[in-house]
């Protein structure tokens, strides 16, 4: 599955969508500092390059780990990245 986190809709209080600049890198960088096995660190690298092709698994590990109950993510991306991620499933 093509995964592109530049596509997450990030919304305020209003619901308006609002633009953070690199947010793949952002993401990425989340994913590489709080891996916890080498193959997490092997994607937030892929993350990190742009669009990426995603299976199954590897977007559970990141759900995971991305909106988990010790995620260091803020609710507002939180909420967003699990609608991303539903998503991605539903399409493929």
């Amino acid at each position: 599955m093509k995964v592109d986190f530049n596509e997450v809709a990030l919304k305020n209080v209003e619901d308006v969508v609002i633009n953070i600049p690199d947010f793949r890198k952002i993401i990425a960088n989340t994913v590489y500092m709080n891996a916890k096995s080498i193959d997490l660190l092997e994607l937030a690298r892929k993350i990190n390059a742009g669009p990426t092709d995603m299976t199954e698994a590897e977007i559970a590990e990141l759900k995971n780990l991305l909106t988990g109950d010790q995620s260091p993510v803020m609710a507002f991306v939180k909420k967003a990245l699990l609608e991303y991620f539903d998503e991605v499933l539903e399409n493929d």
